[in-house]
């Protein structure tokens, strides 16, 4: 794989900029801001700007040369930031205990990465330059559009949008019908797949098992394998973990050290903490405490409550997706250290706004968002009802990606968003 830090046919510049943590709290310090720079080789250089906001939350910038930035060379000078919290930009793990305070973590959503990418810009000595997020990042980018929409030429979105009017508990709703959709389908696709399920977690509920990271290994931490169903190839990804997963050769069956790592792969979040820390708070508003929305809303739902059993064949028994609980802050050793923040933040009930909805439908900034009808975590109609309430929005959309289409289709997904924006093809994918 090609990385951004030495691409071919491209040159790199870093950025960084000191940035404090709370605007409004310098006693909490401040971190060093970074950014890549990419242009391509020629007049590259005298291309405009685009910032890139990464999908996540609690992912870097790219490191690996990713489809759609060979695309946008072509149209641009790219900006790589790394999200505060993330790479480069005051990483956040369980290696920085200083750092896991709920009063900086509360700061590391939408409206404080556009608040750094604000200092950046005017850093640079931009008037104004476009911008382009996915996922995480298209949040971001809609929070951008309510709060400093003066720094911004275009706006790109991909794989979502800013929320408007979706409670918690309406999102987990809609996106846990969809979820259950995939799972059965998955599961008629795949043979015996529903019966590996049982029999691993009905295991794991009464034999020890250890991950490669040394903790034992829970029948509903297992489940979170099913988050690989949101990809586009997750089908394959979760039938080849299921093939086979136990050494059956002696009388005490175990589950394969080879299947405990690529469950590892799947389930640690060492990579990644703020994935889960953040995740909830995304909806959190004045007045709005996250209050542990998913497990609410997985609480007496047949065949994906977290007590459900998967030896009684009278109801199902589910894989989970995008969700996470408070056992994986009991369970995960890089989630541990952040359990007695974590709480906090579920019962935080001043967090900032992360969209302006009054700004939002009188947008002028010409924006252009991509949306998926297989997206398991953005649903399609719901969203493209939101996306007609922003003002100056289009839609481009296709029928058959899912939510990773930025990193399985990104040439095809950037050109199209490209043209949309510029006239030069139809709004529809």
């Amino acid at each position: 794989m090609i990385s951004t830090i030495i691409p071919p046919n491209a040159r790199t510049r870093e950025h960084t900029l000191q940035v404090p943590w709370d605007r409004e709290r310098p006693e909490l310090g401040t971190f060093e801001l970074f950014a890549r720079e990419l242009y391509a080789h020629g007049d590259g250089e005298s291309l405009p700007p685009l910032l890139f906001l990464q999908g996540g939350p609690g992912n870097p910038a790219p490191r690996f040369m990713q489809g759609w930035i060979p695309e946008a060379l072509q149209h641009y000078r790219i900006f790589l930031m790394d999200e505060r919290g993330t790479g480069r930009s005051g990483k956040i793990d369980r290696g920085t205990p200083e750092l896991i305070d709920e009063r900086i973590l509360s700061k590391l959503r939408c409206p404080d990465v556009v608040a750094d990418a604000e200092d950046l810009r005017r850093h640079l000595g931009f008037a104004k330059w476009d911008v382009l997020g996915n996922s995480f990042g298209a949040l971001c980018t809609g929070s951008y559009l309510s709060w400093a929409p003066g720094g911004i030429g275009h706006a790109y979105l991909t794989g979502a949008l800013p929320q408007l009017g979706w409670s918690p508990e309406v999102y987990n709703e809609v996106t846990l019908g969809l979820f259950h959709a995939r799972i059965e389908d998955f599961y008629a696709t795949v043979p015996n797949a529903q019966e590996r399920v049982r029999e691993i977690c009905d295991h794991l509920n009464n034999v020890e098992e250890f991950l490669p990271t040394g903790e034992r290994l829970t029948a509903n931490r297992f489940r979170f394998v099913g988050v690989a169903l949101g990809e586009e190839q997750g089908f394959h990804s979760l039938a080849i973990l299921l093939e086979e997963p136990f050494d059956r050769r002696h009388a005490d069956k175990r589950l394969r050290k080879d299947f405990l790592a690529m469950v590892n792969d799947f389930v640690s979040l060492e990579r990644n903490p703020l994935w889960a820390v953040l995740h909830e708070t995304l909806f959190g508003g004045p007045g709005q405490a996250p209050n542990w929305a998913a497990e609410r809303t997985m609480a007496g739902r047949p065949g994906f409550r977290l007590d459900a059993d998967p030896t009684n064949l009278d109801e199902p028994y589910y894989l989970l997706g995008n969700y996470f609980f408070k056992h994986h802050f009991d369970e995960d050793p890089a989630l541990i250290p952040f359990r007695e923040e974590v709480h906090k933040l579920a019962q935080k009930t001043d967090f900032s706004r992360v969209f302006n909805e009054e700004q939002l439908y009188v947008n002028e900034v010409p924006a252009v968002v991509a949306l998926y009808e297989q997206d398991m975590f953005i649903p399609f109609e719901m969203a493209c009802e939101n996306a007609a309430k922003i003002g100056n929005m289009k839609v481009w959309s296709h029928p058959d990606w899912a939510h990773d289409a930025i990193y399985a289709h990104g040439a095809e997904l950037f050109r199209g968003i490209y043209d949309a924006m510029h006239g030069e093809g139809a709004s529809q994918g």
